[in-house]
């Protein structure tokens, strides 16, 4: 990872999670995990404020990452309340007891993605991890590719163009549009080439859904033509974790 370091110039409220975030971040640096926070860090590691943790992590690091978390769960006091697992991905929801100072519990969801996939087929290489830097003694992505994944996540999942990243995203893909496309290259060149498309220019609402379906079946058709049995597995896998879910619900749902 570059050595780049960033220090904090102003005074993050510190929130609840706090304990459980600087416990778990330490343990992974502790580990030599390889890892880096994708978007929403400007308040790690006092607060995720409001946000989820989203965090890439070297597929290498799968079985020692997933122990960390759940030891740095119990070592706040936190109790799961919902685990869910498909390929390449692992999602713990928590509820923390009040910390002192403090008279209200709290709650996170920590998103694991070893490797960035989606319906089970890989979306960027190993090393998008490189250009990780230090902010806050925390592991994270620069803002530029942070935008470009948060925008790629939204257009694959719900055909929407996120403005909270948008910005970023462009002004990524205009000046560094080579290293993104190094670090997306499993996409395959013609996925890129929309992707890099959709970011670029403006789209009414039709026409962004249009575009967001050709990227998803650009994406998908590449893996194919690439490893048509490795997509299956993955897909089967995919889909078999969905059906899984509804026999085995990974947690409970509590109203108040």
């Amino acid at each position: 990872m570059q050595g780049i370091v960033a220090h904090k110039l102003d005074n993050h409220a510190t929130g609840p999670e706090s304990l459980f975030l600087t416990t778990f971040f330490q343990a992974l640096s502790a580990a030599g995990v390889r890892y880096a926070v994708m978007r929403n860090y400007e308040s790690l590691p006092y607060s995720t404020g409001g946000s989820d943790l989203d965090i890439l992590i070297s597929p290498g690091d799968h079985t020692k990452v997933r122990s960390i978390l759940f030891q740095s769960i119990q070592k706040t006091s936190a109790v799961p309340v919902g685990v869910a697992e498909t390929v390449g991905f692992f999602k713990v929801y928590f509820l923390g007891r009040p910390v002192p100072n403090a008279s209200c519990w709290w709650g996170l969801k920590v998103d694991l993605n070893f490797g960035l996939f989606f319906k089970g087929v890989p979306l960027a290489s190993n090393s998008l991890l490189d250009s990780a830097y230090t902010y806050n003694r925390v592991s994270v992505l620069p803002h530029g590719i942070a935008g470009v994944l948060g925008v790629l996540k939204e257009i694959l999942n719900n055909n929407d163009m996120p403005l909270r990243y948008h910005h970023d995203a462009r002004e990524s893909a205009k000046s560094n549009w080579e290293s993104v496309r190094r670090a997306l290259f499993p996409m395959g060149e013609k996925a890129l080439d929309l992707l890099y498309a959709l970011i670029t220019r403006e789209h009414d609402e039709k026409s962004l859904k249009t575009q967001c379906r050709r990227l998803r079946g650009a994406i998908m058709l590449h893996a194919f033509k690439q490893y048509p049995i490795g997509v299956m597995k993955r897909r089967f896998v995919f889909e078999w974790s969905k059906v899984i879910r509804f026999f085995r619900p990974p947690g409970a749902m509590i109203a108040i």
